[in-house]
């Protein structure tokens, strides 16, 4: 075995051989970036060395006896390790070849730095653990540093991080970089992945003078860039102190030493512009080379020229790739303005759950592409460029800065107030201040009549209607067998099905974001600017209930018809009782009852299997994945008082709401042109009630749509696993699109790919499990704080916002995910995070509800209006309010009172500190 390699030798990367700092060298070397030039002092000499001086044994029997929960034992071992290794004498073979090629290198000034074979993995970095000598100088001071970087071996740090990580200390050893030394005015260290926020799309560099130990060792507080990677943006620029600089010893002429750094240089900036941007570009080659695996770089300029000191992965941080999630945007030359804000309070009303990367990456296209065909009808070009939103960490963020412009630009000032959910509150006062006249809105309308006139607010209910919620074109059973289609032909169904949700969002965009925008808040404008009667709910009570069933009531009212008789029959209540899920209607085949309840089932069935989910991602089973789905439900129904009846329910709600209305229009007819006031009225309440019904009803449509996605992607996914790309059954939903295609048809390294999965499924996990808390606003691909005041509490008093009518005081059940939901019990208010059709059943059983997340036509406020249940949303709900407390809640103001917490519950006036933060 060779006792030096060259850092351009062939063996010059053999891990076991010159240690992770060698192979790293070499491998750069070899890559042809700017190395200062050297070898490597290889493992084997190490072994080789104390075995001929007979203490490669006392080492291990010292480290066999060292106890690690002891410090002082620990550091008395290590000691007498390093005395022995310092004091060893080099075979006089590997002195010759030393002195041979330190001759070779011109004898210059060297560094000496350690390298372990156990150090620079991707689980273990050893970074810092192991010595480095600079400016060493002469074949004595090589050997001492030799030597010296041998013992560092053995320090404590070292000794017990390796034990922690479960090495063998047979299998330890270390190699010795002997490196040209690089006198650098600046150097530092440069992370191509943000290490603080996880962000593979951000490069950090940090800069100092003099030599960069400086900044390694953590004694200076260095210069900090942050740097968009995908197109070299500098993100931010913070100067440091600098107070000190390490530097050669000028006394002595070799060695460093520490010295104060003069005053008028501690302020200055250490890298202009074009250094850091040169810096970051050599940064994401060296990356691009490594896999993609974000690297930590140790870097040096002397004398303006840029030099590559170590590399090695970025250890100790789950990253992402969040930001290659969002590769759709490319195609589209979207603006991708870092300046912008973003929101996730867009997703918590209309999007919830968690967000894996392979729903999210098609979904936010066809959103972004109703988006799109909005922008250019309404005329308005530069909204068009602006992209819908980001991915980030499970979540999908919506764009402030859109919705600001949007408001702004469609809505009528009066109108605004309403409008105000997705921007942050220091922007209100700007928006509401915004003039929109008469004229610009009906050229608004003009270009939306004459550019597609489907799409005026008098028009585009018919195209809902026919083309999507009335036709057969999205049913499911219209899909052939999906294993008989070729990879080719797989891909081309799932591509027809993402354009055809594309082709509706742009059909409906305009409708829903506009029209029925529009109609809702001059409904309210109606009732709170013209309405003087004592009814102050009157807005609530009009909007409650539904003209007619939307697919959800007619769904929940066949769910409670079937566990109606379930109820009726001892004969199927006990089978329900004796078998769980799925077993329980396994069991009713083959006897006279049970057929006869399974036909009225698969009826039901037959209408809605592509339903129940949990929340919008396929990633959550609909009752065709599992019917257990309707076991639960039929559960919560049964724990529930059955003695009522929804259908009762629904005619009191929709009963009070009539009565409301003629209230209205007879205190509207009073006023001075009445009787066109009311008839503005009527017109305006019609069109919001169909857009409630049909709300709905085009959300059932869609999510035929979506599990037909769902299904062609689960045989693309099994396609994947059958090839053994992929470990668990899921793991292809953490691919967006794009990389699943590049990833099954080889176009994509097996490393990387395995790393995004596992740092996405984490994220997704944590989310999904309600375990972090994701910022509310976003910039820069940080968490951006905008003074928001939401669920402060005095006295266990906490106000939210209301969002159905009513009040009711019950005993608390905090649920975190839909599998919970067959605990509630009859008259029980449910605290949650939100709720989807999914969690539909457990309305006919509580008495109210309180969501974290939500508005005013999410589906938790929309049910409980139509269930006449009083709803509030309040903020981080499930870490203030204690479940198995006694409540109030006020639907009319938002306010949430806990009256009585029992003996062992503890009530927090503020939220909990343990909240992950991300």
């Amino acid at each position: 075995m060779p006792q030096i390699v060259w850092f351009d030798d062939p063996d010059a990367d053999r891990h076991d051989l010159v240690g992770g700092k060698g192979a790293n060298l070499g491998r750069l070397t070899k890559a042809g970036f700017r190395v200062p030039p050297g070898m490597t002092v290889t493992s084997e000499t190490y072994t080789r060395t104390l075995k001929a001086a007979g203490i490669d044994e006392e080492i291990a029997n010292l480290v066999a006896k060292i106890d690690y929960d002891d410090p002082d034992d620990l550091e008395r071992r290590t000691a007498v390790i390093r005395d022995k290794v310092i004091s060893v004498d080099l075979p006089r073979d590997v002195a010759a070849e030393l002195v041979e090629a330190y001759d070779k290198m011109g004898r210059p000034f060297v560094a000496v730095r350690s390298s372990g074979t156990a150090e620079d993995l991707a689980e273990a970095s050893f970074a810092g653990l192991h010595d480095t000598f600079l400016d060493v100088e002469g074949i004595e001071g090589l050997e001492q540093a030799l030597k010296g970087c041998w013992a560092s071996l053995w320090t404590a740090r070292a000794t017990s991080y390796r034990a922690k990580f479960g090495f063998n200390v047979a299998d330890v050893a270390i190699a010795v970089v002997v490196q040209e030394m690089v006198e650098s005015d600046v150097s530092g260290v440069m992370f191509t992945g943000n290490p603080l926020t996880a962000d593979s799309g951000e490069i950090v560099i940090n800069a100092s003078w003099g030599l960069g130990e400086a900044v390694v060792q953590g004694i200076v507080t260095p210069d900090t860039f942050r740097i968009r990677s995908h197109d070299l943006l500098i993100r931010e620029r913070e100067p440091g102190d600098k107070a000190i600089r390490i530097v050669r010893d000028r006394e002595k002429g070799r060695g460093t030493v520490t010295e104060a750094v003069p005053e008028s240089e501690q302020t200055a900036i250490t890298l202009t512009d074009a250094q850091v941007i040169d810096l970051a570009r050599v940064g994401r080659r060296v990356t691009d080379y490594y896999g993609e695996i974000p690297q930590d770089i140790e870097w040096a300029v002397a004398n303006g020229d840029l030099f590559l000191l170590q590399s090695r992965p970025i250890t100790g941080v789950e990253f992402s790739w969040d930001d290659e999630v969002d590769g759709w945007m490319v195609g589209m030359n979207l603006d991708d303005d870092d300046d912008f804000t973003w929101t996730r309070e867009w997703s918590n009303s209309d999007w919830t759950g968690a967000k894996t990367p392979l729903f999210y990456s098609h979904r936010s296209y066809t959103v972004n592409r109703g988006h799109i065909f909005a922008a250019k009808q309404w005329g308005f070009e530069d909204l068009a460029k602006m992209r819908y939103f980001k991915y980030h960490k499970g979540e999908a963020y919506y764009n402030c800065d859109l919705d600001r412009d949007v408001v702004a630009g469609t809505a009528f000032p009066v109108f605004r107030e309403n409008m105000l959910a997705y921007i942050p509150p220091p922007w209100h006062a700007e928006v509401l201040a915004k003039p929109l006249s008469v004229a610009a809105w009906l050229k608004l309308q003009a270009r939306i009549a004459l550019l597609g006139g489907k799409h005026a607010h008098h028009n585009w209910w018919e195209v809902l209607e026919k083309k999507y919620i009335e036709s057969p074109r999205w049913d499911v059973s219209n899909l052939p067998d999906l294993t008989t289609l070729s990879d080719r032909e797989l891909k081309q169904h799932i591509e027809e099905h993402i354009e055809w949700e594309a082709e509706y969002c742009e059909d409906v965009w305009i409708g829903f974001l506009q029209h029925c925008r529009d109609a809702m808040w001059l409904l309210r404008f109606i009732v709170t600017k013209w309405y003087d009667g004592p009814n102050e709910m009157a807005f609530a009570d009009l909007v409650s209930g539904s003209v007619k069933r939307s697919a959800t009531l007619r769904e929940n009212l066949d769910l409670w018809a079937l566990a109606v008789t379930i109820s009726k029959s001892p004969y199927l209540r006990q089978t329900f009782e004796k078998n769980e899920g799925a077993a329980f209607f396994s069991a009713l085949e083959g006897s006279e009852e049970g057929e006869g309840f399974l036909k009225s089932y698969r009826e039901f069935y037959d209408t809605a299997y592509w339903r129940g989910h949990a929340d919008r991602d396929t990633i959550f089973p609909r009752r065709g994945d599992d019917i257990s789905i309707d076991y639960r439900n039929l559960q919560t129904l049964l724990n529930g008082n059955l003695s009522g009846s929804p259908e009762v329910m629904e005619e009191e709600v929709n009963a009070k709401r009539d009565r409301v209305s003629e209230e209205v229009s007879a205190n509207l007819r009073k006023k001075p042109l009445g009787a066109l006031r009311v008839e503005a009225f009527k017109i305006v309440l019609a069109y919001v009630h169909r857009f409630v019904f049909l709300r709905d009803d085009e959300r059932w449509s869609l999510d035929r749509l979506t599990y037909g996605t769902k299904l062609l992607f689960k045989e693309f996914g099994r396609r994947v696993k059958a090839k053994g790309l992929i470990d668990a059954d899921d793991d292809y939903f953490f691919l967006s699109k794009d990389e699943l295609y590049a990833f099954y048809e080889g176009r994509a390294d097996l490393k990387l790919v395995k790393a995004k999965i596992a740092g996405r499924k984490a994220n997704w996990e944590r989310l999904n499990r309600k375990e972090a808390e994701l910022p509310e606003y976003l910039q820069h691909g940080q968490a951006l704080d905008l003074s928001v005041v939401d669920g402060d509490a005095v006295d266990g008093v906490f106000k939210g916002t209301g969002t159905s009518r009513g009040t009711v005081t019950g005993t608390v059940r905090v649920v975190k995910e839909i599998s919970g939901i067959g605990l509630v019990k009859s008259g029980e208010i449910l605290v949650c995070n939100s709720t989807d059709p999914g969690w539909t059943p457990v309305f006919a059983v509580i008495s109210g509800i309180v969501t974290e997340t939500g508005g005013l036509l999410s589906h938790a406020s929309c049910l409980s209006r139509e269930y006449g249940l009083p709803a509030v949303q309040l903020s981080k709900a499930m870490k203030l309010i204690p479940d198995g407390a006694t409540v109030t809640i006020n639907g009319d103001t938002g306010v949430v009172t806990i009256a009585d917490v029992g003996s062992d519950i503890e009530v927090p006036d503020t939220v909990p500190s343990t909240l992950v933060s991300t």
